[in-house]
């Protein structure tokens, strides 16, 4: 029987990860093929190639295309470029999050990190906050503030130009002692894989970064933490300079089963610790990572609400459709549910898209199913609405599986590609959850939930309990403890 794509992934996992501890260059950390992220079918498409689907020559033109491509969204963004800014403070903790919504700019914290920088600034501790930009908002479209620079999505044609480049000239310098020819192999991908748009990316971002701090010369850098290669420049350049600041990183989204970047151990191009979302995660990560036990702790998450009232399943409301973040993930779930509701015209189907997505690009990419039927709708509401309004949530990678649970919503798993084992957050154990691989499973779970909902309530319990292990109380004081404990106080 031949292996799916997932186990196949997984099998170059190994090679990633030696490949990427032999290197150490900026150019080289930034190469999306030394920092495969999991093996979920979203991450598999990015490399058909190593998986047999596609040729060589597809990866060569493919990391061409791209480049040229990014240096056109370049020339376009020019006009309303953020310059790079001069901080002339000194703060004591740098925060590096993500602004993908304009919106985000007015929230009371941050998108990510909830509260952290006000508890940080209450504690007599110094911030400052980078937002990398994947909202492409340029100069016009926010008024700067003393403790938040947003970098540029972009740089100028010529800088862009520039990295591709050195990009190019870092494919030739990618080196290795393959004892195999199915290294040899990966070592090809990999070099043909290096100045494609995802390696240009991380090595603007991470560059930029990198700069800035060299810049604030602070004593903490906290950071989401995923696995990206902008995370290793980062982290691998604060450990280069002459006061080393202490690096810690979090873990705030999905952890997937199966093989992860966030498992191996870079040496100087990662955090100094990690704090993870929950107890679960941080269970998960000390059973697999190859760092110590004692390099996890828990943070908890800014996603998590904390409420003694027991959630109660209703089964008359809509049906949420969660996405993660790419215009992937929007269309498969969407034409599962648009196909859902043309045929249960009685019930209510919500798309609600991430942050970093727009209406009006989602809607272009669903014109071929247009037009949409009455009762799908795309949400324009908060968050605590859409789930205060619905019964159920569809998801594939996105945490709000676990928000939904602690809202009394039945989190319904969309398995469209048949690889649940790969791809689900969610454990067979937590029988809450249902999985539907078709429009008509989806309706079948609705309606038997309609007749006799009731019969769910005795398993709400369990996966309550199981949604506020994954997403704990968001505790920022654990932040400021870690930094006294390292001696990087104020004093």
């Amino acid at each position: 029987m031949p292996q799916s794509g997932q186990k196949k992934l997984s099998g170059w996992m190994t090679d990633s990860f030696l490949l990427a501890k032999s290197v150490d260059c900026h150019e080289h950390r930034a190469n999306p093929f030394l920092n495969i992220l999991n093996v979920t079918s979203k991450v598999e498409a990015q490399y058909p190639d190593i998986l047999g689907n596609k040729s060589t020559l597809w990866r060569a033109s493919h990391s061409i295309a791209s480049a040229i491509f990014t240096l056109m969204k370049s020339c376009f963004y020019w006009p309303k470029m953020i310059p790079i800014r001069s901080i002339n403070t000194s703060p004591d903790v740098v925060i590096i999050s993500h602004l993908t919504n304009l919106d985000h700019l007015s929230l009371q914290g941050d998108f990510y990190f909830g509260d952290l920088q006000k508890v940080l600034e209450q504690n007599g501790l110094k911030t400052h906050r980078l937002l990398i930009n994947h909202a492409g908002i340029g100069k016009d479209e926010f008024s700067p503030v003393e403790d938040t620079t947003v970098l540029p999505s972009f740089l100028s044609p010529i800088k862009e130009a520039y990295i591709i480049i050195r990009l190019l000239f870092a494919a030739f310098t990618l080196k290795w002692n393959p004892n195999n020819e199915g290294r040899s192999k990966f070592l090809r991908a990999a070099r043909l894989g290096q100045f494609n748009n995802r390696a240009m990316g991380d090595y603007r971002i991470g560059t930029m970064l990198a700069r800035y701090i060299r810049a604030m010369e602070p004593k903490v850098i906290i950071h989401t933490y995923e696995g990206h290669g902008w995370e290793r420049i980062v982290d691998a350049d604060a450990h280069l300079m002459p006061k080393k600041p202490l690096v810690l990183g979090y873990q705030h989204a999905v952890v997937f089963p199966g093989q992860k970047s966030i498992l191996c151990d870079y040496g100087v191009a990662m955090p100094d610790h990690v704090f993870t979302a929950g107890l679960i995660t941080h269970q998960m990560l000390i059973d697999a990572a190859e760092m110590p036990v004692d390099f996890f702790s828990v943070l908890g998450s800014s996603k998590a609400e904390q409420t003694n009232l027991k959630p109660v399943f209703n089964a008359d409301g809509a049906c949420l459709i969660a996405p993660e973040g790419t215009m992937s993930e929007v269309r498969i779930m969407a034409c599962v549910a648009i196909e859902a509701a043309k045929k249960s015209k009685n019930q209510s189907f919500i798309l609600r898209l991430h942050p970093v997505l727009k209406k009006d690009k989602v809607l272009h990419l669903l014109k071929d199913v247009m037009p949409l039927p009455d009762n799908f709708s795309i949400s324009d509401q908060s968050l605590k609405s859409d789930l205060k309004r619905s019964s159920w949530l569809c998801y594939r990678g996105s945490t709000m599986a676990f928000q939904g649970m602690l809202e009394g919503l039945r989190p319904i798993y969309l398995d469209v590609d048949d690889c649940a084992d790969d791809n689900d957050p969610v454990p067979h154990s937590a029988v809450f959850r249902k999985i539907a691989t078709t429009s008509a499973d989806l309706n079948a779970i609705i309606a038997a939930d309609r007749t006799s909902g009731e019969a769910a309530q005795k398993d709400i319990s369990q996966a309550v309990n199981f949604a506020k292990d994954y997403l704990t109380e968001f505790q920022p004081n654990h932040v400021v403890s870690k930094i006294k404990d390292h001696g990087h106080d104020k004093n």
